[in-house]
C-alpha cells in the first residue's frame, strides 16, 4: 500500500504519482484521478501562459506602420 502524500508536496516529491503522457513500459497499477483540468500541472502551465503578454516585434510594428501607408496611399489615389 502506498501512503498518501501533503496536500503541499513540491511536485519533485510527489514520487507516487502519475501524470498525463506517462508511459508504463510494463506491469500493472491502479491510479486515482485526484485533479482535471485546470487544476492540473498542465492546466496551471496552460494557465500560466495564457495570462503571458503577448508585445509585438519591432518588425510586427513596421509591417503594421507599411500597411497604413499603402492604405492612405489608395486612398489618396482612388480620390
Amino acid at each position: 500500500m502506498v501512503e498518501p502524500l501533503p496536500s503541499q508536496a513540491f511536485l519533485g516529491d510527489r514520487k507516487n504519482m502519475v501524470y498525463m503522457g506517462t508511459s508504463v513500459a510494463e506491469g500493472r497499477g491502479k491510479a486515482v484521478v485526484v485533479v482535471t483540468g485546470m487544476a492540473t500541472e498542465l492546466g496551471k502551465i496552460a494557465g500560466l501562459v495564457q495570462r503571458e503578454k503577448k508585445a509585438e516585434t519591432p518588425l510586427q510594428r513596421q509591417l503594421d506602420r507599411l500597411g497604413r501607408q499603402i492604405g492612405i496611399a489608395v486612398l489618396a489615389a482612388a480620390g
